[in-house]
């Protein structure tokens, strides 16, 4: 719990940075969310399926939209795949700058400059990146297991095992396949400090030393990390309660639920912060390390 609450005053100094990090989740969408607005606007016309669609899903109002706007909204829709790959890379991408600015504010009390923080992004890109891919290479392939298991479980006992066995069976298999890729998660966290920390470029060599740092310390290490995703399941579940008690009828709800959007990303973005602070402090005093190179343009 103090590992967090350090986590937390350090993220909160940091501030400035989770504020460039939040603008830069925000435009991406917006440079989508216009020219979609648009499209639609231009396409639907008079229609009254766009506005019956925003009060709540309908299967028939929707699939009567997509046969008459397939075509055009198409587009749209890969525009969307496409974005969500441009956000995974901004989270690669600025952990090299948050994992800096948290170590900085450790030794030296000091808040990086944009261009202090956008070099430290860039220089461990990288290695993050070949990490991240590791990282995703290692989750899909548990989860492949997990479902070839449980393909497998049912098909062996599809004449012993009732429906309620092989519901409840799912669901074990589900919540550990949940909680594996959060094992896996975290130690990627950890392995970024340690590239970061010990300027090592070998991903294979960080994750893996982080592996036996996380496994020596699963209360201190594992314990937060799933605390905080517990955190961020709780600010989801809000966000989606209001969300649905907002009739999305008049421009005033629509901009009322775009604000909770825009909450709703703050945290997130705060959170991700939050966790890659919590990381950089339990590794410093489970393993110390080096401190990193300063990068010049930080302001005191």
């Amino acid at each position: 719990m103090n590992a967090l609450l350090t986590a937390f005053r350090r993220t909160l100094h940091q501030r400035r940075v989770v504020f460039w990090m939040y603008l830069a989740n925000l435009l991406p969408g917006l440079l989508v969310l216009f020219p979609a607005f648009g499209t639609l606007n231009a396409l639907t016309g008079r229609s009254m399926a766009y506005e019956t669609l925003l009060e709540g899903f309908d299967y028939t109002v929707f699939s009567d939209f997509m046969d008459r706007y397939g075509e055009a909204i198409g587009p749209l829709l890969s525009a969307g795949r496409w974005l969500g790959l441009v956000y995974w890379l901004l989270s690669v991408f600025f952990a090299g700058g948050v994992l800096l600015a948290v170590s900085r504010s450790e030794w030296r009390g000091s808040r990086p400059s944009f261009g202090a923080f956008l070099q430290g992004c860039t220089q461990y890109f990288g290695r993050f990146l070949r990490l991240a891919l590791l990282v995703a290479g290692l989750v899909l392939a548990t989860l492949v297991v997990l479902a070839l298991a449980g393909s497998l479980l049912t098909y062996v006992g599809v004449d012993t095992f009732d429906e309620r066995t092989l519901i409840l069976l799912w669901v074990g298999l589900g919540a550990l396949g949940a909680l594996l890729a959060a094992y896996l998660l975290c130690i990627g966290d950890y392995a970024k400090v340690w590239l970061l920390t010990h300027d090592d470029r070998r991903a294979f060599h960080a994750y893996f030393t982080a592996g036996r740092l996380v496994n020596r310390n699963l209360g201190a290490t594992l314990g937060p990390y799933l605390l905080l995703l517990a955190l961020g399941g709780i600010w989801l579940g809000l966000y989606g309660l209001l969300e649905s008690a907002l009739p999305t009828t008049g421009w005033l709800t629509i901009g009322l639920v775009f604000g909770l959007q825009q909450l709703l990303i703050a945290g997130r973005v705060f959170l991700k912060a939050w966790t890659l602070a919590t990381a950089t402090v339990v590794s410093r005093r489970w393993q110390p390390a080096p401190r990193p190179n300063p990068v010049e343009g930080s302001e005191a």
